[in-house]
Order: C-alpha cells, then sequence, then structure tokens
C-alpha cells in the first residue's frame, strides 16, 4: 500500500513537472530567448542524461522498435515547433488549454486508424473537454495564428501519445528514450537550423533551454518510469492531467494573467472529461 501511494505521489510529479513547461517557456520569451533557439537547446541536457545513465539491458532493441521510438520522437519534436511558438502568441494558460485537446483528438485518431469506437464515457469526457475549452476561451483574447498552432501541437502531441501505445513493452523504456529524444531533436534542429543566428546571452540561453528540457523531457520520463508500472494507465492518465492546472497556476502567479471563476470552471470540467474518459477506458 505504501509503495502504490508512493507511486501516485510521483506520478502526479510527473505532471506537475510538465506543469512547468509552459510558464518556463514563457519566461525565456519574456526574457529575450528567441524560441528557434530555446526549442532546439532544450533537448541538449536530457540527451545527455539519457546516454549516460546506465541501463540493465545491453542488448539493442529490433529495428521495427528503432523506428516506432523514432516516430514518437519526431512527433515529440513537432509538438514542440507549435507549442512553444502557441506559448509566444498567447497566454500561457490559454496556450495550455488548447495543449489539452489532445485528450479529445485521441479517442478520435484511434478511431480513425484502428478502428475502434470511442464509448458512450468517452464521448461523454469529449464533451466536457469541448465545454471546459469553451468556457476558458472565453476569458481571453483571441489569436487566430496561436489557436490554429496550438492545435497543431495538440494533434501532434495526440499523435505521439498513440504511437506509444504501440512500443513493445519489452523494449527498455531508456532505449526508448534515448532514440525518441534524438529523433526530436533532429526534427526540431532541421527546422530552426539555430547555427544561423548565433546565440545571444549564452548563459541565459543554456539555463532556459536546460530548465525546459528537464521538467518537459527529463524528470517527467524518469518519474513516469518509476511509478506508472504499478498504476495502470488509466490512474496514470489521470496523474498526468495534473500539468493543466500547475501551468495556469503557475502563470497566473508569475505573469499575473487572470484565471477567474471562468477558467478554473474550465479547467475543472477538462480535468473531470478527461478522468471520466481514462475510466471509461480501463
Amino acid at each position: 500500500m505504501q509503495s502504490r501511494w508512493l507511486s501516485v505521489l510521483v506520478m502526479a510529479l510527473a505532471g506537475a513537472s510538465y506543469g512547468l513547461v509552459t510558464p518556463l517557456a514563457k519566461g525565456a520569451v519574456l526574457a529575450g530567448i528567441p524560441v528557434r533557439l530555446f526549442t532546439p537547446w532544450q533537448y541538449g541536457l536530457p540527451l545527455l542524461i539519457f546516454f549516460l545513465v546506465p541501463t540493465r539491458t545491453k542488448s539493442l532493441p529490433p529495428p521495427g522498435q528503432w523506428v516506432n521510438a523514432a516516430v514518437v520522437g519526431a512527433l515529440g519534436g513537432a509538438t514542440a515547433l507549435a507549442y512553444y511558438q502557441t506559448v509566444r502568441l498567447l497566454p500561457a494558460a490559454q496556450a495550455v488549454m488548447l495543449l489539452f485537446q489532445f485528450a479529445w483528438m485521441l479517442p478520435l485518431i484511434g478511431r480513425a486508424l484502428t478502428g475502434v469506437k470511442p464509448t458512450w464515457m468517452q464521448w461523454g469526457a469529449i464533451g466536457a473537454v469541448w465545454l471546459g475549452t469553451l468556457l476558458t476561451l472565453r476569458s481571453f483574447r483571441l489569436d487566430g495564428m496561436g489557436i490554429i498552432l496550438g492545435l497543431i501541437s495538440a494533434l501532434a502531441y495526440a499523435l505521439m501519445l498513440f504511437m506509444q501505445g504501440r512500443l513493445a513493452p519489452s523494449v527498455s523504456i531508456w532505449h526508448s528514450a534515448r532514440f525518441s529524444t534524438a529523433a526530436g531533436a533532429l526534427v526540431v534542429v532541421a527546422a530552426y537550423r539555430p547555427w544561423t543566428m548565433g546565440f545571444p546571452h549564452p548563459l541565459s540561453l543554456i539555463i532556459w533551454a536546460s530548465a525546459i528540457g528537464v521538467a518537459g523531457q527529463a524528470l517527467p520520463l524518469i518519474l513516469t518510469y518509476l511509478s506508472a508500472p504499478r498504476l495502470g494507465p488509466t490512474l496514470t492518465a489521470v496523474l498526468a492531467s495534473s500539468e493543466l492546472p500547475v501551468a495556469v497556476a503557475l502563470s497566473s502567479l508569475f505573469f499575473r494573467e487572470s484565471a477567474g471563476w471562468p477558467i478554473w470552471t474550465g479547467i475543472f470540467l477538462i480535468l473531470a472529461g478527461i478522468a471520466w474518459g481514462a475510466w471509461g477506458s480501463a
């Protein structure tokens, strides 16, 4: 029992770590660090960690799993490309709410690619997420390009989660992390070509990018690896959703973004929808 409750706490911390990414990215933008620079540089420290940590499994995964992990990483890179631009254009709280549209996109992707129809509980969850999103967006100014990029980031994230479910459970998560993180870095570097921009404020760049990389990749992956096997997918999905309130609360605290009752009511509906849909999939 104690071990399970410790796993619950660790998984909630993983979600909270993801919640740090949005305010950190917004802080980097406000500090004058170009998105085109901190996005590729965020991969440096996580890659160093993943390649230096020794693993019990010495044998490499089969080539097919390399490809799957690379696709996951490429989709993660696409998520970063779209999402950090969304953070640049929109209030941080609005950006993370748009990212959370993955919650209704994921079951629809499953329907389109596998033929598995969403259950009635999942349809109810989709409705709750839509309602919560509409309620929260009414409290923000609307930027067309920001909303489009936010929805693109949500779609890429949903596809990434779908492909993660295709990874063989027997493959070491550390091997998967190495391949996927390297693939994501290649996608972002190819898109932004950071070497063409120079390195203004190099110390600030390294600090901000490393913080984003640790909060968004290294730390949550390690925490998930430690806790998820004891929890199962349903409880893991619910606990990982702690990202949303953490991101909104920190954005309100540090950037003085409005977070009145419509926003928190919308957040409650989105989280309730995710929890309802997760249990409906159990």
